[in-house]
């Protein structure tokens, strides 16, 4: 898929910055707040995150396809 994926810590600080080529991305990240941002055919989309010690947290991202 050559997806950017940006995650930002609550200061904004980048704290990952790749491109996932798969339907999914998974992130060992500390707790705390974040803000992940993903590009895909020049559409952007973000959304909050809030990981909770010894929890999951969960972001989807859905983009219809070109035709």
């Amino acid at each position: 898929s050559s997806v950017p994926v940006t995650v930002m810590d609550a200061n904004g600080g980048v704290v990952l910055d790749v491109v996932s080529n798969g339907p999914y991305l998974l992130a060992d990240l500390p707790p705390g707040r974040y803000r992940v941002s993903a590009r895909f055919q020049d559409e952007e989309k973000s959304a909050e995150a809030r990981v909770a010690a010894g929890k999951n947290a969960r972001v989807s991202f859905l983009w219809k396809g070109k035709p």
